[in-house]
C-alpha cells in the first residue's frame, strides 16, 4: 500500500539549538533532537511509515516513537559539536593560563565533496622588528578565515581542522595570556623559538620584554649601531625588574666585553636623556683581574674608571684612590661621594643592560651595551 505524507498536519512550534518542537496530526508536542528545518518534515515522513507498520500489527509503543524523535543523533547533520567553544577551548594551545587574545573568525562553509577546508590568517605575523615594537599586553585579535566542511563524510575532521590552523597562526603570532597568579603575560610566536635561543636570552626576561630585547639584538646586529627608538630606552626600567637579580659572572664579562678576548668586538654604551630629550653613544672597553675581582672600564667621554666586585650586593662598587682612610677626588656612595654602583646584566649575545645602582639598590641610571659584530 502506498502512502503520501499529509504535510498540512505538520506544525512547527519552537526550534534553538537543543532541537524543535514540532505536531503532526494527532501527535502534540513532539520533540526532535535534529537541527535544521527539513528535519521535521523527515521526522513527518518516518511517523507515517510507523503509523503504516502498526497498521500492519507492528507493536510500537508511542512512548518509544516519542523517545526516538528526542534522542535521534545524525553525525555531521547539523550536529552540535560544542556549545560556545569561542575556538580556544578547541585549540588546546596553552596549559594552566586563561587566553586573553581573542578570536576574530570569519567562518566559509564548504562541501568537502568539492573543495578543501582552508586557513588563512589575516593577522600581520608578529616576527618581524616592526611587530615587534608594537606588542603590548593589550591583545590584539587574531584575525583567520576558517573553511569548515559540516556538509560531507569529511566532517567529523572538522575539529583537527580547527586545531590545525590555530596552531599555524601560533607560530606567527604572538599570545596575551592571563596566568594562575593573575599576572598578564605575552608569548611570543612559536616561530621565534630558534631565535630566542640563537640570541640567548636572558631567562628572567617575560614574554613581553623578550620580544623587545629580541627586536634590539636583531637590529643591533643588523645596524652594528646603538637602538634608535626611544621606546628600546623608556623599557628598561621594566627589563630591570626582571633581570636584576641575574648573578654577576666576571668570568663572563671578561670574555664578552673585554675587546682582546671577544674577538675584537667592539663595545659601545648606549643610552636615553629624558631631561635632554637625546641619545647618547659612547666607546666602552672593560678588563676584568678576575683573581682580584676588580674591572677597569674605559669610556671615550668619561675616561677610566676602576671598580671592585662586591660579592653581598653582586654589584660593582668604585674603587677611589683613599689615604689614611681619607678619601682623595671622586668617590663611591657607599663612601659618602656621588658614584654610583655599577649592575652589568647579560640580556643577550650581544646585549648588556648597564645600571648604575644608589646605596637602596635601585638604578638611578640605566642603558645598554652593546656589542658589536
Amino acid at each position: 500500500e502506498l502512502r503520501t505524507v499529509d504535510f498540512s498536519k505538520l506544525a512547527e512550534h519552537a526550534r534553538s539549538l537543543d532541537g524543535q518542537v514540532f505536531s503532526f496530526g494527532d501527535r502534540k508536542e513532539l520533540r526532535l533532537a535534529l537541527l535544521g528545518r527539513h528535519q521535521t518534515k523527515n521526522a513527518a515522513v518516518a511517523l507515517t511509515a510507523l503509523d503504516a507498520l502498526r497498521a500492519r500489527g507492528w507493536k510500537i509503543p508511542e512512548a518509544a516513537i516519542r523517545e526516538g524523535l528526542a534522542t535521534v543523533v545524525w553525525r555531521g547533520r547539523f550536529e552540535l559539536l560544542r556549545r560556545e567553544p569561542g575556538l580556544w577551548s578547541l585549540g588546546g594551545l596553552v596549559d594552566g593560563s586563561d587566553i586573553v587574545t581573542e578570536l576574530d573568525v570569519e567562518l566559509v562553509f564548504v562541501d568537502g565533496m568539492r573543495e578543501d577546508q582552508s586557513c588563512e590568517i589575516l593577522s600581520e605575523a608578529d616576527t618581524s622588528e616592526a611587530a615587534l615594537a608594537k606588542l603590548d599586553t593589550v591583545a590584539r585579535p587574531w584575525r583567520l578565515r576558517l573553511g569548515l566542511d559540516f556538509v560531507s563524510g569529511a566532517s567529523t575532521t572538522v575539529l583537527d581542522h580547527v586545531q590545525s590552523c590555530l596552531e599555524m597562526a601560533r607560530e606567527r603570532l604572538a599570545l596575551v595570556v592571563r596566568r594562575e597568579d593573575g599576572e598578564i603575560e605575552v608569548l611570543p610566536p612559536k616561530s621565534l623559538g630558534e631565535q630566542i635561543e640563537e640570541y640567548r636570552l636572558n631567562a628572567e626576561l617575560n614574554g613581553l620584554s623578550e620580544m623587545r630585547v629580541l627586536k634590539v639584538s636583531r637590529e643591533v646586529r643588523r645596524t652594528a649601531s646603538c637602538p634608535r627608538d626611544i621606546e628600546d630606552y623608556r623599557l628598561l626600567l621594566d627589563v630591570w625588574r626582571e633581570v636584576s637579580k641575574t648573578r654577576t659572572d666576571i668570568f663572563q664579562l671578561e670574555k664578552e666585553l673585554n675587546r682582546n678576548r671577544n674577538g675584537g668586538r667592539d663595545v659601545m654604551s648606549c643610552a636615553f636623556s629624558r631631561e635632554h630629550n637625546r641619545r647618547y653613544s659612547d666607546a666602552w672597553s672593560l678588563k676584568c683581574d678576575v683573581d682580584a675581582e676588580t674591572c677597569v672600564v674605559a669610556q671615550s667621554r668619561d675616561g677610566t674608571k676602576t671598580w671592585r666586585y662586591d660579592d653581598e650586593t653582586d654589584r660593582f662598587r668604585y674603587k677611589g684612590f683613599r689615604l689614611f682612610g681619607l678619601g682623595f677626588g671622586a668617590q663611591s656612595v657607599r663612601d659618602g661621594g656621588k658614584v654610583l654602583d655599577l649592575k652589568l646584566i647579560p640580556l643577550s649575545v650581544n646585549l648588556y643592560l648597564e645600571a648604575y645602582v644608589g646605596n637602596d639598590g635601585e638604578p638611578v641610571a640605566l642603558g645598554l651595551l652593546t656589542v658589536q659584530e
